[in-house]
């Protein structure tokens, strides 16, 4: 209580100040108790209010102050008696019953709170602040649906309550809904630009969803020119072209520079889609580039998009491939959305795979002493995915060829999870940590972009997946690797 202490007495004196007791007897020895409570003269603020108790003991605000006093004093058996008092006091205002409810959710009691919140609303349905304390007392309890639902009516009964814009924002991000949680903030700072807590929220949105690796992407001129060039052939006359996962739109803007008439640009998240319009309007592109908020799967023909495009691109893969979920998207997007000789970048993609001996990596990723104690068993609790590894940063060495593990053909649809075993022939003696595996990707016949440890690097690197335990191979034997992958990741074994 005491580190809420001087944000309560001053929702108190608010709250007192909007119901009109500041200027009744009893609000003006209330004054009185408040100041020597701000300076936690606690004894002499309990003098004054003993001057009051008999005569004004009826008093919402009386009781509420009597209740709060009882609260600082650690005496909570008595501070509820006088809140509950407090709530049935004839002249009890709309204020008084949102801080009861404020201090019962301070105090440990959230559905007392929300049953004070509900009277609070049945009291004045059409004010937001009961709404705002309800649905933090929901969000205590994880009923996060209902935490937002009290957060929305909040903003629409007081649009420019910015701490219930804030609350809503925080809710959808712990909810994962980035989207509607940055939206939020960017209302809050609209109201209020210097607002320190929507601002950490807004920073705390673009931390979820921009990783490091997007800057060393835009970055990755080999990346850039390869895709440039396929893009360059691509285009003819005329050609209208989708570009999914935009990002800032640079594929984009490639696309308008190469001859595009019309570039349709999607991206779902909406803090990129935003700068994503303000980087190509910089650019001199608006005319040509339209970026849409959205999901390539929510896209129509004869709405979004007036006809089916001629080329699609979607550069949306991650270090192990198909973590960006490429196939659900490539294979909805080609039978929706392209014409029939329609092209697509990338057209499809090659995964290698060999095993890899490197003690460094196997040091850093699993675990068996530390300060004398036997720790092994928490291996047992590491996830089972693979790790994005620059392998030339580690001591590393192959312990066969490259394998072809899988072979995918974006054009055509591709079943949802797939298995293969191949024949794996040690070229040389040692212990297998990992699995590193990388791609091929074709951005159309002749122009290919690799992502292996033995070519020039790219800003994807390298996906290791770790074995455990260890497995020693010896050249004068035959061994399987086993691939198994869904559509969104891929899982290695050594047999």
């Amino acid at each position: 209580m005491n580190k809420n202490l001087h944000n309560y007495i001053k929702k108190f004196e608010t709250s007192i100040n909007l119901a009109g007791t500041f200027r009744s007897p009893a609000g003006r020895i209330l004054i009185e108790a408040l100041e020597q409570l701000k300076i936690k003269n606690i004894l002499q603020a309990q003098k004054f209010i003993n001057k009051i108790e008999k005569q004004f003991e009826e008093q919402a605000a009386v009781l509420c102050f009597m209740g709060l006093l009882a609260f600082v004093r650690n005496q909570k058996t008595t501070a509820l008696m006088f809140l509950k008092k407090t709530l049935i006091a004839p002249d009890v205002s709309y204020e008084i019953i949102c801080l009861v409810g404020d201090l019962l959710l301070d105090q440990g009691e959230p559905k007392k709170a929300i049953d004070t919140f509900d009277k609070a609303i049945g009291f004045a349905s059409f004010r937001a602040l009961a709404y705002l304390r309800k649905g933090k007392a929901l969000s205590f309890f994880r009923d996060v649906s209902g935490a937002i639902d009290n957060f929305k009516k909040a903003t629409l009964l007081e649009p420019n309550l910015t701490d219930a814009h804030i609350a809503l924002g925080e809710e959808y991000l712990g909810a994962n809904l980035t989207n509607a949680a940055s939206e939020s903030f960017e209302i809050a700072l609209e109201l209020e630009p210097q607002n320190k807590v929507a601002k950490k929220g807004q920073t705390n949105v673009l931390t979820q969803i921009l990783p490091q690796w997007h800057t060393m992407m835009l970055n990755d001129e080999y990346r850039n020119s390869t895709i440039e060039l396929a893009i360059k052939e691509a285009i003819f006359p005329g050609c209208n072209v989708l570009d999914i996962g935009t990002g800032t739109g640079l594929l984009a803007m490639m696309a308008a520079r190469a001859g595009a008439r019309k570039v349709t640009a999607c991206e779902t998240v909406r803090p990129l889609a935003q700068i994503a319009k303000s980087i190509i309007a910089q650019n001199g592109l608006k005319e040509k580039i339209t970026v849409l908020q959205k999901n390539s799967r929510n896209l129509t023909i004869g709405r979004e998009l007036p006809s089916r495009v001629d080329l699609i691109l979607a550069e949306i893969v991650d270090t192990g491939l198909l973590g960006e979920n490429i196939l659900a998207t490539m294979n909805d997007a080609c039978s929706r959305l392209l014409k029939k000789e329609g092209k697509i970048i990338p057209k499809g993609a090659t995964v290698y795979a060999f095993p890899i001996e490197s003690l460094e990596i196997s040091q850093e990723r699993q675990v068996n002493m530390a300060a004398g104690f036997n720790i092994s068993q928490f291996n047992q609790l590491i996830p089972k995915i693979y790790l994005q590894t620059r392998l030339n940063h580690y001591k590393w060495r192959p312990l066969s060829k490259p394998l072809k593990v899988f072979d995918f053909d974006f054009t055509k649809p591709i079943p949802e999870t797939q298995e293969i075993k191949i024949s794996l022939f040690p070229t040389d003696e040692g212990i297998a940590h990992a699995i590193a595996f990388w791609f091929e990707l074709k951005l159309n016949p002749k122009i290919t972009l690799s992502t292996s440890p033995l070519e020039k690097n790219t800003h994807w690197q390298q996906a290791v997946y770790s074995i455990t335990p260890p497995l020693g191979l010896i050249p004068q034997k035959s061994y399987f690797l086993v691939a198994t992958r869904n559509e969104s990741s891929i899982f290695f074994k050594l047999e």
